[in-house]
């Protein structure tokens, strides 16, 4: 199913993004949840207006807590400044943390790309962020340890509304990783939600 545009009309009069969201970070969850060795498990975490996202987390009582998130960008995670900071810096912590992340940004309500803020905190490589308006995108991220020098990886796609949307890889480990079917969850959302 190609990209919609949840917000603006005639989608957005009929169908809250909130409710659509909430849908997907359920439908992320479940397809994760099928693929994930049995010491690991995601479960979606939403809170309106700013928190749509998917945590897996590995269960085992000698290296319990998060490895991994999914975070589905809001208007609000885009719209001020300091939300911007914010979610940058934490980004960037989560990173260093060696975090496997993965961000999807299908808002159209809203300019700002946050990829490109996360990236200028992480290097000056001017190859890591998108050139030109990137307003909707999916990135997903891997920081590796090389000589105890930590080094950002990354596998950004431009998203256009009326397109397929990507397969990332999301990593729980630096050796482990498992693939995320944007695509199939995002369909199947809207499939639940009766959005054609």
């Amino acid at each position: 199913m190609p990209l919609l545009d949840h917000f603006h009309p005639p989608l957005s009069l009929k169908y809250g993004w909130e409710s659509f969201y909430s849908n997907w970070a359920t439908r992320l969850a479940d397809a994760i949840n099928a693929q994930l060795p049995p010491d690991f498990f995601a479960e979606e975490l939403c809170r309106f207006p700013d928190t749509y996202r998917v945590s897996v987390i590995r269960s085992t009582a000698s290296d319990p807590g998060t490895v991994s998130l999914i975070e589905l960008i809001t208007p609000a995670n885009k719209e001020h400044v300091t939300n911007r900071r914010a979610f940058a810096e934490r980004w960037f912590d989560l990173m260093r943390a060696g975090f496997g992340l993965v961000m999807v940004d299908i808002v159209t309500s809203r300019a700002r790309n946050l990829h490109n803020e996360v990236a200028a905190l992480v290097t000056s490589d001017p190859k890591a962020s998108f050139r030109g308006e990137t307003r909707q995108y999916a990135v997903a991220y891997r920081t590796q340890t090389d000589g105890g020098r930590q080094n950002l990886a990354f596998w950004p796609h431009r998203l256009t509304v009326g397109e397929q949307l990507p397969t990332l890889p999301l990593f729980l480990a630096s050796d482990l990783c498992i693939p995320v079917d944007l695509e199939a969850t995002y369909a199947e959302a809207c499939r639940r939600r009766r959005i054609i």
